[in-house]
């Protein structure tokens, strides 16, 4: 666990805790090995007691963070921040997770070309397979682009060619 994990993990514990929890937690290593489990559970007890009291009290301090302006939280950021917290099957699921978003932005991204190209070269939109110039009139066709795509864009390309917004 890098810093800055263990950054924000202490500043949670930090928020959602009293002086007299940290107390009890410097008290855990010195107390005899009978009581250490029983004063571990009264620890979980009181910071879960202190969380909900913080709950009733205002509520809103348990908005999301999309909720209260802050929009610039990257996805895969969060995913890389979770993952070494993970079994192994998590961090597949993670990984395709990930997977998804990349592919997805790249569609948004071949659509936005693609879109460019259509008010570009508004004669030449038929994407029918025929790469060269278009039977419309002799314009340029942008199935010429279709054939420098890797494998993988033209089947993102395929799957979403025919979606209508």
């Amino acid at each position: 666990m890098d810093k800055k994990q263990t950054d924000k993990i202490a500043a949670f514990d930090t928020l959602y805790t009293t002086n007299h929890i940290q107390m009890l937690k410097i008290l855990v290593p010195v107390v005899g090995k009978e009581f250490r489990h029983k004063l571990a559970i009264y620890i979980k007890y009181m910071e879960f007691q202190y969380t909900l009291s913080l709950a009733k009290s205002s509520p809103l301090s348990f908005s999301l963070c999309a909720e209260s302006g802050n929009s610039s939280v990257d996805f895969c950021d969060v995913c890389d921040e979770l993952f070494p917290f993970c079994t192994e099957k998590e961090q597949a699921m993670i990984q395709n997770l990930k997977n998804m978003q990349g592919a997805l932005k790249q569609y948004k991204e071949l659509e936005a070309a693609m879109s460019m190209m259509k008010e570009l070269f508004p004669e030449g939109t038929n994407f029918s397979g025929n790469a060269g110039f278009s039977d419309m009139g002799g314009g340029f066709s942008p199935d010429i682009l279709f054939n420098f795509l890797s494998p993988e864009q033209k089947d993102i390309f395929s799957m979403f060619q025919n979606k209508e917004d």
